[in-house]
């Protein structure tokens, strides 16, 4: 069997570079995202929270780096909006919210950076590092690959996770990725009736109905769900 490899798809990495005081606490979600294979004429969108547990944190600027200060970047194709005014002082405990859209023209792999400027005795720089891939056409393998990095995304920003008592929540969270995993290798090997029982039997355990029971749950499980059928739907019928 051919291998189906998890390692095509390009991560975009959002890496934010602090420099904060001891006392400060400035949380910032996801501290990764990976926007995958992205057809061109579409898009893709993810969403930045930040969150001052403490309060005072002021937002001062950001812009997209060798812009000259422009919230786009439309050679790459990165634009950021939301609703932070100049100079907006944090308060403890809220979280504001920007988006990320990544709508790629040329084909190939496009990187951007996202600078911050943030007040809090004294000028605290901060860069997002963001990557994506433009594609022709999104092909079944792309589609997969990209399930299978927001799978590991979302697991790791603890936005899915296990559901079951002990031990078992791990278990069936294996057992999901596992069968996701499979059904690429099917489609590799062009068994689209073998990964269409594995993908429905994935969609089933991801659902949010009683029964059969789900294999995860979190914020992001009914994306999940959702993404599974997206694939489902365009799979060939033997």
């Amino acid at each position: 069997m051919k291998k189906f490899s998890r390692g095509i798809v390009f991560s975009a990495y959002l890496i934010f570079l602090l420099v904060l005081p001891a006392h400060a606490e400035l949380e910032i979600t996801p501290l990764d995202y990976d926007f995958g294979y992205v057809q061109v004429g579409t898009s893709s969108t993810a969403t930045i929270t930040i969150t001052d547990h403490e309060g005072g944190h002021q937002i001062f600027a950001y812009w997209f780096s060798d812009t000259g200060g422009l919230k786009c970047n439309a050679d790459f194709g990165y634009c950021v909006s939301g609703n932070i005014p100049h100079g907006y002082i944090m308060h403890k405990g809220e979280s504001l919210h920007l988006e990320i859209t990544y709508s790629p023209s040329p084909l190939g792999p496009r990187t951007a950076t996202l600078d911050f400027l943030i007040l809090n005795d004294g000028l605290l720089t901060q860069q997002v590092r963001l990557r994506g891939f433009g594609v022709e056409e999104l092909t079944l393998e792309a589609r997969i690959a990209n399930i299978l990095a927001f799978f590991d995304q979302s697991v790791s920003h603890d936005r899915l996770w296990g559901s079951g008592p002990g031990a078992s929540a791990d278990s069936r969270l294996n057992a999901l990725i596992n069968m996701i995993e499979s059904a690429g290798y099917l489609i590799v090997e062009g068994d689209y009736q073998g990964a269409r029982a594995l993908l429905s039997d994935a969609h089933f355990k991801t659902d949010g109905e009683p029964i059969p029971v789900d294999f995860v749950a979190g914020s992001d499980a009914s994306v999940l769900a959702s993404v599974i059928m997206d694939l489902l739907e365009t799979l060939p019928r033997e």
